[in-house]
């Protein structure tokens, strides 16, 4: 996690809220910081599925016998 931050605010359902959270519990993480922790792993697995997905796209019809040339 990056030194530098920024606050968010956002708003999701009561449900949401309370799954997360027990979530977080069950896996021994409910210190403070752990929601925001939560927050960033997920948007960087995000950001990383959605680019490796772009890149996959953009490269179906190259041949894998030319990657090493």
């Amino acid at each position: 996690m990056s030194t530098t931050t920024t606050r968010w605010n956002l708003v999701v359902s009561k449900d949401l809220d309370k799954s997360l959270r027990q979530f977080l519990a069950s896996e021994g993480r409910s210190k403070k910081g752990e929601l925001s922790r939560f927050v960033e792993e997920a948007v960087n697995k995000h950001i990383f599925d959605t680019a490796l997905m772009a890149a996959r796209e953009r490269n179906k019809d190259v041949d894998p016998t030319n990657w090493m040339r």
